[in-house]
Parts: structure tokens; sequence; C-alpha cells
């Protein structure tokens, strides 16, 4: 105290004077300060334990990370590496993948247009055969009309008109006996396989030399249906039959050929989808490893970035 006043004094030039009355003030304030400090103190020494506290704990924590971190950096290359790995491989992959799907599209299109080519034949060849068939079925139809009663009937005839007998003589023709009425007569002893002999006829493997012979009578000006049906309702169906056969054949001539280059074509058509089929399934099997791939390195991507 003595110090501070000669301070003063040196200063200000003024002596210091303590009276009872503001030493006591003096105590007094030194006690409310003491007891302020005193509640401050703890609570400030506390929170600097606790602070020290979690520095302790946040050291250790860091110590337990930066071991951890050692242990793990290994298996995190390791990681890293078989994800480099996996990024060359799938890169690979996927360029390989391309030029197959290239290559696949490419077949896919010849494929198409073999296809559409096949397709038009065939259209084409069933077009041609449709002229034909009405005619051939229109024929089968006036047999279907006719009865064992009819044919008996134009069998009995003692002295057929020549139209019949031509009819008859194209009939004998095409089921390979004499082209007479006679030989006629005996073809039709037995109406009803007579017509079905008729009906059942292999119109597509008629030879060639019969064909000819056929003209004889289908070139013929009276051979005509609606000239015979005034001699012979039996006569005009077997007309129509021959003139069916005739029209069939001469329509097969064209088709044949196409009917042939169908064949082959649809041969070259079932073995280019055949092997369209096993390149797709291949690109499909690349396909398939690609998004095993991308699997992979996305779970493999998502555990380093765990680690």
């Amino acid at each position: 105290m003595s110090l501070a006043s000669e301070d003063f004094y040196a200063e200000l030039r003024r002596k210091n004077y303590t009276t009872p009355t503001s030493y006591l003030d003096l105590i007094k304030t030194y006690k409310e300060m003491l007891a302020h400090q005193r509640g401050i103190v703890p609570v400030k020494i506390q929170r600097y334990q606790g602070g020290l506290k979690r520095l302790k704990e946040t050291n250790e924590m860091v110590d337990d990370l930066k071991a951890t971190l050692i242990k793990l950096r290994p298996e995190i290359d390791k990681k890293e590496e078989e994800t480099q790995i996996m990024v060359v491989d799938l890169e690979k992959q996927q360029t390989a993948a391309a030029e197959q799907e290239k290559t696949t599209a490419v077949e896919e299109a010849a494929s198409k247009k073999l296809y559409d080519s096949v397709s038009a034949i065939k259209a084409d060849c069933e077009a041609e055969l449709e002229k034909a068939m009405p005619i051939y079925r229109k024929a089968l139809a006036a047999l279907d009309t006719l009865d064992k009663n009819d044919v008996t009937e134009m069998k009995a005839y003692a002295n057929p008109a020549a139209e019949i007998v031509m009819v008859v003589s194209a009939v004998c023709l095409l089921l390979g006996a004499k082209e007479t009425w006679d030989e006629g007569k005996k073809l039709m002893g037995n109406p009803n396989d007579f017509l079905n002999k008729l009906k059942n006829y292999d119109k597509d493997n008629i030879k060639e030399s019969l064909l000819k012979k056929l003209k004889k009578y289908t070139d013929d000006p009276r051979f005509e249906p609606d000239n015979i049906a005034k001699k012979s309702k039996a006569g005009m169906s077997i007309c129509m039959w021959a003139q069916a056969l005739d029209n069939y054949s001469a329509v097969m001539k064209v088709i044949k050929p196409k009917q042939a280059a169908l064949a082959q074509s649809e041969g070259e058509l079932t073995v280019a989808q055949g092997e369209l089929k096993q390149k797709q399934a291949a690109l499909q099997k690349v396909r398939d490893h690609i998004h095993n791939l991308q699997s992979n390195y996305a779970a493999n991507q998502r555990k380093l970035e765990e680690l």
C-alpha cells in the first residue's frame, strides 16, 4: 500500500490518506469481489477441464483413425488397383461389344433383305397359283355335283357324240388307258371309283408328254364345257376337269422355277437366321457380361468410397 501511495504522490504531488470508513468499504468490496470470483473461477476451471478432456478424447480418436487408416491403406490401395483394372476391362469389353453390335446390325439388315426377297418370291408364287386354283376348284365343285347315275347314264350311250368321245378319250389319256370309248367305259365301270380318281388326281406330277398329248383335246374348239353340256352333264364336268388340269399345269410351268428359287432362298434364310440367332445370343452374352462388370465396378467404387 505504501508503495502505491508513494507512486501516487510522485505522479500527482498529492498525499493519499486512508480513513477507517474508506478502509472498511475497501474490505467490503474486496470480499464481494472475492465471493464473485469464487463463483466464476470453479465454473471456468470445470469448462477448461471439459475442454482438455475433449482435446484428449479427440487426440485419442485421431490416433485411432490414423491407426485405422494405416491398417486400411493396403486394402484401399488394393481396391483402387482392382477398380482401375475393372475400368480398363470394362472399356475393352464395351469396345468389343460395340464392334460386335455393328457386325450383328449388318447381318440383321442382310437377313431382313433376304427375308423380304423370300416373301416377295412366295407372294409371287401364290399370286400365280391363285390364277389357276379358282378354275381347278370350280372343276372339282362340278365333279362334286355328279353322282354315279350321271356317270352310268353317260357310259350307257350306245352311239355317243364325238364331243363325248373326245372328253372320255382325254380322261383315258390322263388315267393311262387307251384313248378309246371302250376303254373309257371300262374306267367308268365303277362310277364312284371313277369320280374319286378324278377328284384325287395328282395334278402336281403330270408328265410333260401327257400334257402335250392333252393339248390336242383342250385346243379343239369343240372341247368347251358349254358345248359338252348340250350332250351330257357328266361330260361337261369332266371337260371342266381336264381343262382345269391343263390350265393348272401351264401355270405350274411358270411357278416351278420360282418355287425352286423360293426353296433355295428359304434354305439360305434358315441358315442366315440360325447364324444371326447365334450371334445375337453371343452379343446378349457380352451385354450381360458388361452389365455384370458395371455392377461389380459400382459395388467396388462404393466400397472404396466407404473405406
